[in-house]
Order: C-alpha cells, then sequence, then structure tokens
C-alpha cells in the first residue's frame, strides 16, 4: 500500500483504521508504527514497539527494507 499510494491517501486510511470502535489488541501498534513510516521515520525500532508480535514486526521490517530498495 505504502509504496502505491500518496501519503495523503495513505494517512486517511490509516486513520479511519485507527478509528476504528473496539479494534483487536493488535492494531492500534500496528496503525502507529505505519503512521510513523508514512511520516518518514525509517528507524528499524519500529518493529520494536510494544504490542507488536513476531509476524507483525516482521511485516514492519520488509515494508522499510522495500522503501530503503525503492529508495524512498
Amino acid at each position: 500500500m505504502l509504496l502505491a499510494v500518496k501519503t495523503t491517501t495513505a494517512n486517511a486510511r490509516l486513520a479511519q483504521l485507527a478509528g476504528l470502535p473496539d479494534p483487536p489488541a493488535w492494531l492500534p501498534p500496528f496503525v502507529t508504527a505505519l503512521q510513523a513510516v508514512v511520516a518518514g521515520e525509517r528507524s528499524a525500532s519500529l518493529a520494536d514497539a510494544p504490542g507488536l508480535d513476531y509476524s507483525l514486526s516482521a511485516e514492519i521490517l520488509l515494508l522499510l527494507d522495500r522503501l530503503a530498495a525503492a529508495g524512498r
């Protein structure tokens, strides 16, 4: 998603997810990490956020690698 859409579109979609009532426990920390990436943060420490399980941490790291490979 983040490679294919504009920042404003990504922010809007993430804001929708962040505003869901009664989200699953994993969603808020994942959305927060994605919002940081959209805002320009590229630190691998985003994958260490409390509440992220192993698979979501891996997704954040993979996203960061793809963004770096794309020069973003």
